[in-house]
């Protein structure tokens, strides 16, 4: 499982090295004649909308554990931070990369917990998907994937992205502790789209 979280990441980030040359290609291509001819007749639209869009910010969730989990060193909801990455192809998938920071205490976790985690998102201002990451802590990877069900609203403000969603995260388990990590997220990111 652990080879498979490892393509994925390494295809998104083949992906995510391809958008700068693809975006250089598409502004150095010269225009068709065709197009030149009807540019002199035809209004010229304010924005192509086809574009590539490359966003990067940062967020906040607060994080409530579903589980009943009875020992008083577990932490069973609070705050965490994130680096977010989208590399957004066309007006309708989103491709997103972050990583987590959870505090010493998630799950019963003895230090920090890192999530690396990946979606495959469909929409544009309302949109849903599904992403796998793992956790990281005490100097290794977790034994199982998470899996994660994600939606949201994602409001525009020029080239800056309000991105507000709720996340499902279920079976995975911290190294530390053999406890399912079913967890609800709900937070706030900003991006800023180049």
């Amino acid at each position: 499982m652990k080879k498979f979280i490892a393509a994925v990441f390494a295809i998104a980030g083949v992906l995510i090295s391809l958008a700068p040359a693809a975006r250089a290609e598409e502004s150095a291509a010269p225009p068709a004649p065709a197009a030149v001819a009807a540019s002199s007749t035809a209004p010229v639209p304010d924005a192509d909308t086809s574009s590539v869009d490359l966003r990067i910010g940062a967020g906040a969730n607060y994080w409530v554990s579903i589980e009943s989990i009875h020992e008083t060193d577990f932490d069973t909801s609070g705050l965490s931070g994130f680096v977010t990455f989208q590399y957004v192809p066309n007006s309708i998938v989103k491709l997103e990369v972050d990583i987590e920071l959870l505090p010493k205490g998630f799950l019963g976790s003895s230090q920090t917990v890192f999530q690396p985690q990946m979606y495959v998102l469909l929409g544009n201002f309302i949109y849903g998907g599904v992403g796998v990451g793992m956790y990281y802590t005490d100097g290794s990877f977790s034994s199982d994937p998470f899996f994660a069900l994600k939606g949201g609203i994602d409001i525009p403000f020029g080239p800056v992205h309000l991105d507000i969603s709720g996340n499902y995260r279920f079976e995975g388990t911290l190294k530390t502790r053999d406890v399912s990590s079913d967890t609800v997220f709900l937070g706030a990111a900003v991006r800023y789209a180049f």
